[in-house]
Protein backbone atom coordinates (compact mmCIF):
# COMPACT_ATOMS: atom_id res chain seq x y z
CA UNK A 1 0.00 0.00 0.00
CA UNK A 2 0.89 3.73 -0.72
CA UNK A 3 2.57 6.12 1.93
CA UNK A 4 -0.49 8.28 0.76
CA UNK A 5 -2.95 5.44 2.21
CA UNK A 6 -0.92 5.69 5.06
CA UNK A 7 -0.72 9.47 5.20
CA UNK A 8 -4.92 9.70 4.87
CA UNK A 9 -5.64 6.93 7.35
CA UNK A 10 -3.46 8.78 10.05
CA UNK A 11 -5.22 12.17 9.12
CA UNK A 12 -8.79 10.41 9.59
CA UNK A 13 -7.29 9.06 12.93
CA UNK A 14 -6.37 12.35 14.00
CA UNK A 15 -9.38 13.79 12.90
CA UNK A 16 -11.51 11.35 14.44
CA UNK A 17 -9.69 11.91 17.92
CA UNK A 18 -9.79 15.27 17.75
CA UNK A 19 -13.46 15.25 17.43
CA UNK A 20 -13.74 12.61 20.80
CA UNK A 21 -14.85 9.18 18.65
CA UNK A 22 -12.22 7.25 19.33
CA UNK A 23 -13.53 4.08 18.56
CA UNK A 24 -13.63 5.43 15.02
CA UNK A 25 -9.78 6.93 15.80
CA UNK A 26 -8.62 3.36 16.70
CA UNK A 27 -9.83 1.95 13.63
CA UNK A 28 -7.91 4.25 11.34
CA UNK A 29 -4.58 3.97 13.63
CA UNK A 30 -4.71 0.25 12.84
CA UNK A 31 -5.23 0.80 9.33
CA UNK A 32 -2.10 3.19 9.48
CA UNK A 33 -0.04 0.53 11.29
CA UNK A 34 -0.72 -2.32 9.44
CA UNK A 35 0.45 -0.20 6.22
CA UNK A 36 3.51 0.62 7.96
CA UNK A 37 4.00 -0.62 11.64
CA UNK A 38 6.97 1.43 12.38
CA UNK A 39 5.64 4.72 11.43
CA UNK A 40 6.28 7.51 13.30
CA UNK A 41 2.92 9.37 13.00
CA UNK A 42 0.92 6.47 13.34
CA UNK A 43 2.84 5.37 16.61
CA UNK A 44 1.79 9.01 18.21
CA UNK A 45 -1.57 8.58 16.96
CA UNK A 46 -2.06 5.03 18.82
CA UNK A 47 0.10 6.84 21.82
CA UNK A 48 -2.43 9.65 21.99
CA UNK A 49 -5.72 7.41 21.59
CA UNK A 50 -4.59 5.32 24.59
CA UNK A 51 -3.98 8.66 26.88
CA UNK A 52 -7.30 9.82 25.84
CA UNK A 53 -9.05 6.68 26.94
CA UNK A 54 -7.38 6.63 30.21
CA UNK A 55 -4.40 3.56 29.40
CA UNK A 56 -1.32 4.63 30.66
CA UNK A 57 0.15 1.00 31.10
CA UNK A 58 -0.98 -0.27 27.49
CA UNK A 59 0.87 2.98 26.50
CA UNK A 60 3.94 2.36 28.30
CA UNK A 61 3.90 -1.24 26.36
CA UNK A 62 3.94 0.47 22.88
CA UNK A 63 6.34 3.04 23.57
CA UNK A 64 8.44 0.59 24.90
CA UNK A 65 8.40 -2.12 22.13
CA UNK A 66 9.16 1.46 20.13
CA UNK A 67 11.95 1.98 22.00
CA UNK A 68 13.19 -1.32 21.18
CA UNK A 69 13.01 -0.81 17.03
CA UNK A 70 14.13 2.79 16.81
CA UNK A 71 16.34 3.66 20.31
CA UNK A 72 16.14 7.32 19.48
CA UNK A 73 12.90 8.09 18.97
CA UNK A 74 12.80 11.25 21.24
CA UNK A 75 9.07 11.08 21.82
CA UNK A 76 9.20 7.41 22.99
CA UNK A 77 11.57 8.72 25.35
CA UNK A 78 10.08 11.59 26.36
CA UNK A 79 6.27 9.44 26.77
CA UNK A 80 7.84 6.49 28.86
CA UNK A 81 9.13 9.11 31.27
CA UNK A 82 5.29 10.12 31.47
CA UNK A 83 4.07 6.71 31.21
CA UNK A 84 6.18 5.51 33.98
CA UNK A 85 5.83 8.18 36.56
CA UNK A 86 1.80 8.24 35.96
CA UNK A 87 1.94 4.54 36.87
CA UNK A 88 3.52 5.44 39.82
CA UNK A 89 6.91 3.92 38.87
CA UNK A 90 9.03 7.29 40.06
CA UNK A 91 12.20 5.30 40.46
CA UNK A 92 12.00 3.91 36.78
CA UNK A 93 10.95 7.29 35.43
CA UNK A 94 14.39 8.41 37.07
CA UNK A 95 16.10 6.13 35.23
CA UNK A 96 14.71 6.70 32.13
CA UNK A 97 15.11 10.16 32.81
CA UNK A 98 19.11 9.53 33.00
CA UNK A 99 18.83 7.45 30.20
CA UNK A 100 18.21 10.46 28.07
CA UNK A 101 20.91 12.96 29.58
CA UNK A 102 22.99 10.02 28.47
CA UNK A 103 21.46 9.69 25.04
CA UNK A 104 21.08 12.91 24.48
CA UNK A 105 24.11 15.31 25.75
CA UNK A 106 23.92 17.46 22.68
CA UNK A 107 20.46 18.16 23.27
CA UNK A 108 19.65 20.61 26.13
CA UNK A 109 15.94 21.48 25.04
CA UNK A 110 15.42 17.18 24.77
CA UNK A 111 16.79 16.82 28.59
CA UNK A 112 14.98 20.18 29.88
CA UNK A 113 11.39 18.38 28.72
CA UNK A 114 12.39 15.14 29.85
CA UNK A 115 13.04 17.03 33.55
CA UNK A 116 9.95 19.06 33.12
CA UNK A 117 7.82 15.71 32.52
CA UNK A 118 9.20 14.09 35.17
CA UNK A 119 9.49 17.28 38.01
CA UNK A 120 5.89 17.90 36.98
CA UNK A 121 4.31 14.50 37.00
CA UNK A 122 6.16 13.59 40.43
CA UNK A 123 4.61 17.10 41.79
CA UNK A 124 7.98 18.20 42.12
CA UNK A 125 6.83 22.02 41.79
CA UNK A 126 9.27 24.29 42.65
CA UNK A 127 11.41 22.55 40.26
CA UNK A 128 9.33 22.77 37.78
CA UNK A 129 8.85 26.73 38.56
CA UNK A 130 12.28 27.17 38.56
CA UNK A 131 13.11 25.49 35.34
CA UNK A 132 10.38 27.48 33.18
CA UNK A 133 12.00 30.58 34.59
CA UNK A 134 15.34 29.75 33.78
CA UNK A 135 13.68 28.47 30.16
CA UNK A 136 11.67 31.79 29.93
CA UNK A 137 15.02 33.97 30.62
CA UNK A 138 17.25 32.06 28.29
CA UNK A 139 14.82 30.79 25.34
CA UNK A 140 12.88 27.91 24.55
CA UNK A 141 12.32 25.84 22.00
CA UNK A 142 11.19 22.15 23.31
CA UNK A 143 7.80 20.94 22.80
CA UNK A 144 5.61 21.25 25.89
CA UNK A 145 3.21 24.16 26.41
CA UNK A 146 5.32 26.07 29.74
CA UNK A 147 1.94 27.96 30.30
CA UNK A 148 0.36 24.75 31.22
CA UNK A 149 3.13 23.37 32.85
CA UNK A 150 3.60 26.39 35.27
CA UNK A 151 -0.04 26.75 35.25
CA UNK A 152 -0.19 22.20 37.21
CA UNK A 153 2.57 23.15 39.18
CA UNK A 154 0.79 26.18 41.11
CA UNK A 155 -2.11 24.03 41.23
CA UNK A 156 -0.56 20.87 42.72
CA UNK A 157 1.42 23.77 45.04
CA UNK A 158 -2.12 24.85 46.43
CA UNK A 159 -1.26 28.63 44.77
CA UNK A 160 -5.23 29.15 43.56
CA UNK A 161 -4.24 32.86 43.56
CA UNK A 162 -1.51 32.82 41.13
CA UNK A 163 -3.01 29.66 39.10
CA UNK A 164 -6.52 32.44 38.85
CA UNK A 165 -4.38 35.33 37.91
CA UNK A 166 -2.29 32.86 34.85
CA UNK A 167 -5.90 32.05 33.86
CA UNK A 168 -7.50 35.22 33.74
CA UNK A 169 -4.52 36.57 31.29
CA UNK A 170 -5.39 33.63 28.97
CA UNK A 171 -9.18 34.19 28.70
CA UNK A 172 -8.26 37.86 28.49
CA UNK A 173 -5.56 37.03 25.50
CA UNK A 174 -8.60 34.81 23.93
CA UNK A 175 -7.65 31.11 24.78
CA UNK A 176 -11.69 30.29 24.99
CA UNK A 177 -11.14 26.89 25.23
CA UNK A 178 -13.46 24.62 27.26
CA UNK A 179 -10.82 23.40 29.63
CA UNK A 180 -9.63 26.86 30.12
CA UNK A 181 -12.69 27.89 31.13
CA UNK A 182 -13.39 24.87 33.20
CA UNK A 183 -10.18 25.25 35.17
CA UNK A 184 -10.98 28.93 35.80
CA UNK A 185 -14.42 28.10 37.12
CA UNK A 186 -13.05 26.12 39.80
CA UNK A 187 -10.45 28.31 40.75
CA UNK A 188 -13.47 30.84 41.65
CA UNK A 189 -15.65 27.79 43.08
CA UNK A 190 -12.19 27.92 45.50
CA UNK A 191 -12.18 32.18 46.29
CA UNK A 192 -16.16 31.12 46.67
CA UNK A 193 -16.49 33.45 43.63
CA UNK A 194 -19.50 31.52 43.02
CA UNK A 195 -21.60 33.73 40.50
CA UNK A 196 -18.67 33.89 38.04
CA UNK A 197 -17.97 30.56 38.65
CA UNK A 198 -21.25 29.43 37.50
CA UNK A 199 -21.10 31.78 34.18
CA UNK A 200 -17.79 30.38 32.85
CA UNK A 201 -18.38 26.54 33.58
CA UNK A 202 -21.60 27.57 31.27
CA UNK A 203 -19.67 28.83 29.03
CA UNK A 204 -17.35 25.82 28.65
CA UNK A 205 -20.52 23.86 28.24
CA UNK A 206 -20.96 25.98 25.46
CA UNK A 207 -18.18 25.55 23.61
CA UNK A 208 -18.15 21.82 24.42
CA UNK A 209 -21.21 20.47 24.32
CA UNK A 210 -19.79 16.86 24.62
CA UNK A 211 -18.32 17.52 27.82
CA UNK A 212 -21.50 19.03 29.63
CA UNK A 213 -21.69 16.77 32.12
CA UNK A 214 -18.14 17.27 33.41
CA UNK A 215 -19.08 21.30 33.28
CA UNK A 216 -22.33 21.07 34.89
CA UNK A 217 -20.56 19.65 38.09
CA UNK A 218 -19.25 22.84 38.90
CA UNK A 219 -22.44 24.50 38.13
CA UNK A 220 -23.89 22.04 40.40
CA UNK A 221 -21.11 23.01 43.55
CA UNK A 222 -21.46 26.85 42.51
CA UNK A 223 -25.13 26.97 42.92
CA UNK A 224 -25.11 25.00 45.97
CA UNK A 225 -22.41 27.26 47.87
CA UNK A 226 -24.91 29.92 46.86
CA UNK A 227 -27.50 28.96 49.43
CA UNK A 228 -26.90 30.96 53.12
CA UNK A 229 -27.58 27.88 54.84
CA UNK A 230 -24.44 25.88 53.25
CA UNK A 231 -22.30 28.77 54.22
CA UNK A 232 -20.55 27.95 56.93
CA UNK A 233 -19.18 24.65 54.80
CA UNK A 234 -18.58 27.11 52.20
CA UNK A 235 -16.51 29.50 54.45
CA UNK A 236 -14.32 26.40 55.38
CA UNK A 237 -14.28 25.33 51.45
CA UNK A 238 -13.00 28.73 50.03
CA UNK A 239 -10.71 29.02 52.94
CA UNK A 240 -8.83 25.72 52.98
CA UNK A 241 -8.87 25.72 49.14
CA UNK A 242 -7.68 29.62 48.57
CA UNK A 243 -5.21 30.00 51.97
CA UNK A 244 -4.44 26.66 53.97
CA UNK A 245 -3.55 24.34 50.76
CA UNK A 246 -0.06 25.89 49.98
CA UNK A 247 1.39 25.24 53.25
CA UNK A 248 3.01 21.81 53.80
CA UNK A 249 1.26 18.85 54.98
CA UNK A 250 2.55 19.22 58.54
CA UNK A 251 1.22 22.53 58.66
CA UNK A 252 -1.72 22.36 56.44
CA UNK A 253 -3.17 19.50 59.16
CA UNK A 254 -3.11 22.16 62.06
CA UNK A 255 -4.72 24.89 60.00
CA UNK A 256 -7.33 22.97 58.50
CA UNK A 257 -8.26 21.84 62.00
CA UNK A 258 -8.62 25.37 62.94
CA UNK A 259 -10.69 26.59 59.97
CA UNK A 260 -12.63 24.14 61.03
CA UNK A 261 -13.68 24.76 64.40
CA UNK A 262 -13.61 28.60 62.98
CA UNK A 263 -16.82 27.13 60.54
CA UNK A 264 -18.05 25.17 63.03
CA UNK A 265 -18.44 28.05 65.46
CA UNK A 266 -19.95 30.20 62.04
CA UNK A 267 -22.32 27.53 61.57
CA UNK A 268 -23.09 27.69 65.61
CA UNK A 269 -24.26 31.40 64.92
CA UNK A 270 -25.69 30.52 62.47
CA UNK A 271 -28.03 27.84 64.19
CA UNK A 272 -28.10 30.63 66.86
CA UNK A 273 -30.01 32.81 64.55
CA UNK A 274 -32.24 30.02 63.88
CA UNK A 275 -32.94 29.04 67.76
CA UNK A 276 -33.68 32.25 68.22
CA UNK A 277 -36.52 33.55 65.42
CA UNK A 278 -39.84 34.28 67.36
CA UNK A 279 -42.45 32.84 64.97
CA UNK A 280 -40.73 29.17 64.78
CA UNK A 281 -42.23 26.63 67.17
CA UNK A 282 -39.78 24.27 68.89
CA UNK A 283 -41.16 21.39 66.92
CA UNK A 284 -39.66 22.87 63.89
CA UNK A 285 -36.42 24.91 64.96
CA UNK A 286 -35.16 21.58 66.18
CA UNK A 287 -34.87 18.96 62.93
CA UNK A 288 -34.05 22.84 61.07
CA UNK A 289 -30.91 22.97 63.41
CA UNK A 290 -30.35 19.12 62.81
CA UNK A 291 -30.54 19.77 58.81
CA UNK A 292 -28.76 22.49 58.50
CA UNK A 293 -25.73 20.83 60.76
CA UNK A 294 -26.11 17.58 58.56
CA UNK A 295 -26.40 19.44 54.95
CA UNK A 296 -23.01 21.50 56.38
CA UNK A 297 -21.27 18.59 57.38
CA UNK A 298 -22.32 16.69 54.04
CA UNK A 299 -21.70 19.14 51.56
CA UNK A 300 -17.92 19.84 52.88
CA UNK A 301 -16.94 16.33 52.60
CA UNK A 302 -19.15 16.39 49.27
CA UNK A 303 -16.54 18.88 48.11
CA UNK A 304 -13.82 17.54 49.64
CA UNK A 305 -14.29 14.20 47.67
CA UNK A 306 -15.44 15.89 44.03
CA UNK A 307 -12.54 18.21 44.05
CA UNK A 308 -10.12 15.42 44.26
CA UNK A 309 -8.64 17.17 47.07
CA UNK A 310 -9.49 20.73 48.80
CA UNK A 311 -7.70 23.69 47.65
CA UNK A 312 -5.56 21.97 44.63
CA UNK A 313 -7.15 22.32 41.40
CA UNK A 314 -5.10 19.91 38.94
CA UNK A 315 -4.64 21.20 35.55
CA UNK A 316 -6.16 18.92 32.82
CA UNK A 317 -2.95 16.14 32.30
CA UNK A 318 -4.16 15.95 28.11
CA UNK A 319 -3.49 19.57 28.25
CA UNK A 320 -0.85 20.23 30.27
CA UNK A 321 1.59 17.66 28.49
CA UNK A 322 0.32 17.84 25.08
CA UNK A 323 3.27 17.79 23.06
CA UNK A 324 3.95 20.30 19.46
CA UNK A 325 2.18 19.01 16.90
CA UNK A 326 5.55 20.02 14.93
CA UNK A 327 7.41 17.47 17.12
Amino acid sequence: MSKEHYDREVAAGRAMLDASNIDAAIRHAKEALQINPHGYSAFRLQIDILSDKGRPAEALRITERRLETVPDCRLAHLQRIRFQSELGRAGLAKKALEEVKALFPDDPMMVHDCHLMYDTLTERNRAVLKRVRELRKTGYWGVLDLDALEQTAHANAGHVAKLGRLQQADLENGDIDAETLHAQSIVRFLQARLISARQLAAQAEQVDPIGAPHYREIRFHATMGLIPLLWPAMLFIALAGSLTSRFPWFIRIFTNYALALFALFTLGLLVGVIGSVPFLPAVVTGPLILAVCVANLGWALYCIWALGSIGRWRASRSQSYKISKDY
